[in-house]
């Protein structure tokens, strides 16, 4: 049996879940499911990350809503104990992006295994892959697609890790973006600082010379929302121009002396 998924759907998939990374919107449920459709996924695909600092511990698990999780509290503790041993695990955390449980240890000997029937068994999830979508000093994230009859092929393997690359780089730019706006939350006197969080975003792209144009594209909003945005925070502060408030900005929102 050939590839069932096609590349052009699993890109749109990848590209329509990355801008919602980028303009800060909900994804996870609609990316779970969408994959699970696209990719048969008939033991389940879900969004996950996990903790890599100290025990393993889940932060996030988003299942297909095609496939309920079957967890109790007491499967969800069993299976995380179990992940460190998981034969995936390495090649994930050392910089592995795309890989199918079959790539790295003998299949029926993993059946066999107590990390199978933690993991994987209650889904009956026979054929297991992922692909990485985000790394920090402290977290993993990914997209597991899991089957019970048959494994990913090689070309289906390709889709997966082309539909990761945009979102990879969504969480890249979203991850840069919260960072700069925090800044606006550092001045004692204005603890969450002087503008909206989505009034920062635009500020923060503008500071690095983007265009209405380019902040428009990237955060998925109209060019009007853009300048909204701006004008309301030029508002807030006093600001007469662009670069006035970019300079604003900088100083966390005082008047520029």
């Amino acid at each position: 049996m050939g590839a069932i998924v096609k590349l052009a759907d699993a890109l749109r998939i990848g590209v329509d879940s990355a801008r919602q990374v980028a303009a800060g919107l909900d994804y996870a449920q609609e990316l779970a499911d969408r994959v699970n459709l696209a990719f048969g996924a008939d033991a389940g695909a879900g969004f996950c990350e996990w903790s890599t600092v100290g025990t393993y511990r889940t932060r996030a698990l988003v299942l297909a809503s095609s496939r309920p999780p079957p967890w109790t509290d007491t499967q969800m503790a069993t299976a995380e104990a179990m992940t460190a041993r998981h034969p995936s695990m390495t090649g994930l955390l050392r910089g592995s992006v795309v890989q199918r449980v079959s790539d790295v240890t003998d299949l029926p000997r993993f059946w066999e295994s107590d990390v199978y029937a933690a993991m994987h068994a209650p889904l009956e999830a026979r054929y297991p892959a992922a692909v990485v979508l985000h790394r920090t000093h402290s977290t993993l994230t990914f997209l597991a697609v899991q089957r019970q009859v048959r494994d990913l092929d090689d070309d289906e393997l390709t889709c997966l890790d082309a539909l990761g690359a945009p979102l990879r780089a969504a969480f890249d730019f979203r991850t840069a973006l919260d960072a700069a706006v925090e800044r606006l939350g550092e001045a004692p006197e204005m603890p969450n600082g002087p503008f909206t969080r989505r009034e920062a975003e635009v500020i923060v792209m503008v500071a690095r010379g983007w265009t209405t144009t380019r902040i428009s594209r990237r955060l998925g909003i109209g060019e009007s929302a853009v300048k909204h945005r701006l004008v309301s925070a030029r508002d807030r502060v006093g600001a007469a121009t662009r670069a006035e408030l970019v300079a604003r900005w900088a100083q966390g929102g005082r008047p520029v002396s």
